[in-house]
This record gives C-alpha cells, sequence and structure tokens, in this order.
C-alpha cells in the first residue's frame, strides 16, 4: 500500500470496536435471512449459545463438525457490511454468504440454484469503498470450492452477475428488462457492497443464493413456498457449509 491508497485514511470508528471481544473463527457462513440463519444452524450441527454481533448473532461449529462460524442476519447492504466488517476485524478471513434473490433472466427458474461471479452496484455502501480499486467481483478460489461442493452432490448451479439495489420496491420494468438484456441473471440486496468490501480489506468472500421468485416477463412471480424454492434453500446451506468445510 501507498499513501494514495483509500485503505490508509484515518477513520474515526474502527470495525469491531463495539465487539471487541468477540472471538470469530476463519471461515464463517454469513447467513443473509432469518430462515437462513436457523437452518444453517441446524444443518451445521451449530452450538446453542448465541453472541452478538451487531444486529445479528454469531454461533459456532466446533472443529469436528467442520470448524467454522454462522453469523447473521445480514438483509441489505449497509446492515451486511457492517457486521462483514466486523467479522473481518476479529478474524474472519473466508466468508460465504447464503441467500435468495430473484431471476431476472428468462432462463433462471425458481429453484435454481446460483453462483454470483460478479454484481452490478445499485446500492450505496460500495462507493465508500473504492470499487474502481476494488470492483465487485466474488473470491475466484472460494467460488471454486463452492462449484466443487455442488458438483460433488450432483446439483446444478448457473455462474453469472446479479444486480444488487437498496429498493427492492423500486426494480422498475425499464430496468429488469435493460439488465436482463445486458445478460444479468437476478436481482439481490447485499452482494456488490459485501464483494466490494472483501477485496477492500484483502479476505476471501463469494456467495451462493437459491432463486426464490421471477421478474423476466415482468409480471412478477414468487415461489418462496415452493417445494423446488424449499429444497434449493437446503441445498444452497449444504453447498455452503461443505465448501467452508474443504478449507
Amino acid at each position: 500500500m501507498n499513501d494514495k491508497d483509500p485503505r490508509n485514511e484515518p477513520v474515526l470508528i474502527r470495525p469491531g470496536w463495539f465487539n471487541r471481544r468477540l472471538d470469530v473463527r476463519e471461515n464463517v457462513l454469513l447467513a443473509i435471512l432469518p430462515p437462513y440463519v436457523t437452518l444453517a444452524r441446524v444443518m451445521g450441527k451449530a452450538s446453542w449459545r448465541k453472541r452478538r454481533l451487531d444486529w445479528g448473532g454469531l454461533w459456532d461449529v466446533p472443529e469436528r463438525r467442520g470448524g467454522f462460524n454462522i453469523a447473521g442476519p445480514a438483509i441489505g447492504a449497509p446492515n451486511a457490511v457492517t457486521i462483514v466488517e466486523t467479522l473481518i476485524a476479529n478474524g474472519a478471513k473466508r466468508i460465504i454468504a447464503a441467500g435468495c434473490c430473484g431471476s431476472i433472466s428468462p432462463e433462471v427458474k425458481i429453484g435454481d440454484i446460483l453462483l454470483p461471479t460478479d454484481a452490478v452496484s445499485e446500492e450505496g455502501a460500495s462507493a465508500h469503498y473504492a470499487p474502481d480499486l476494488f470492483p465487485p467481483k466474488a473470491d475466484e478460489k472460494l467460488l471454486e470450492s463452492l462449484k466443487n461442493a455442488a458438483a460433488a452432490h450432483e446439483w446444478p448451479c448457473r455462474l453469472g452477475t446479479v444486480w444488487t439495489t437498496d429498493a427492492p420496491y423500486r426494480e422498475t420494468c425499464d430496468k429488469v428488462k435493460m439488465y436482463s438484456e445486458r445478460g444479468l441473471l437476478a436481482v439481490e440486496m447485499e452482494l456488490s457492497a459485501l464483494f466490494t468490501l472483501a477485496r477492500f480489506r484483502g479476505v476471501q468472500l463469494a456467495a451462493i443464493l437459491a432463486i426464490s421468485d421471477e421478474l423476466a416477463t415482468l409480471k412478477w412471480k414468487p415461489g418462496f413456498l415452493k417445494p423446488s424454492f424449499l429444497s434449493a434453500t437446503r441445498k444452497t446451506i449444504r453447498i455452503a457449509i461443505d465448501a467452508l468445510k474443504s478449507h
């Protein structure tokens, strides 16, 4: 780093100051939504003890079951960035985010599983982390671990770009059409910020998402209670856990 590196700029509040005694493992599964937190804790056989983590919680999976933490929920870019900053400040080095997203591609359907490679930002948090120097891309090695974990179960996954927005009720027809025509696959609320933050801090971060709804036809098709989505959700958590265990 040099004197012009944005990571050298003095700040008034450092990450982790509100959780100074938090002991975080190097590997973390970040569950975006509350149901994903519960499912990850059950499938990972995490300890019952919850530790406070900003506006979420932190649970431990001991060494004999893989040796990683489960953190969350982390809904929306500002909240997710705050939580991940704290995780990194307390020792996290590899983070897999697990959640769901809406398809904006006619080729991607409810119940599919997506491994985002990069993201287009329409959220505000990543602008504070020098996105020109640290563009929002998934870590390639961690992404490969997710691909291998999915392949071991013979569960197909799609790879591609997602659109990150702060405003789920402003996913207009024009924007959905534009991003779909550009080849983007889905819309969600956290990843461009998380990818940018991770590269800024020099840690590995990748994500895996289950497709919960479809927007490509410009008519909303929810699938949150469909068996295919519920199955994909469980597969998403299993793949994330297996990928973390491989490190």
